[in-house]
């Protein structure tokens, strides 16, 4: 019988595909809330991985993520990958707005974004705590010489 055969793999293969899903919604989510605390371009490297803040546009809305920079692509125009909960590795139309592609992260650039969020947040804090070091400098510089 051909289905014992596979019958295994098959539930295997449904196994991996919920657990893909659970964890890109829960890893869109902590993206989103990334996104949304820092400023749209503001970048991060951790374990030879960059990551940047980001805001896909289309002709209804926007949303914000984090986004894989793709380190191989030309510094003028970037390649970025998302974080995002349509199928690994692929691409669609945000909006079904013809000029607005997302590529999405790979399965590997979920599972890496994953396993070293803790870190991942670390850098974006370290950039925030820089950026409210210079307002803060810039206040006290204004405030003592008005």
């Amino acid at each position: 019988m051909p289905q014992d055969y596979t019958k295994e793999l098959l539930k295997k293969g449904e196994e991996r595909k919920r657990l893909t899903e659970q964890l890109q919604e829960l890893l869109l989510n902590v993206a989103g809330k990334i996104a949304d605390s820092v400023p749209l371009g503001t970048e991060v490297e951790v374990a030879g991985v960059r990551y940047r803040a980001h805001r896909y546009s289309s002709n209804i809305g926007s949303f914000r993520t984090v986004v894989v920079v793709d380190q191989e692509s030309c510094e003028d125009f970037p390649v970025f990958r998302a974080i995002d909960n349509e199928p690994p590795g692929s691409e669609y139309y945000l909006h079904r707005d013809y000029g607005r592609i997302v590529h999405v992260a790979a399965r590997e650039e979920f599972l890496h974004f994953a396993n070293h969020l803790p870190e991942i947040i670390r850098a974006f804090e370290v950039k925030e705590d820089a950026i409210i070091e210079e307002l803060r400098d810039a206040f006290e510089r204004l405030r003592t010489s008005l």
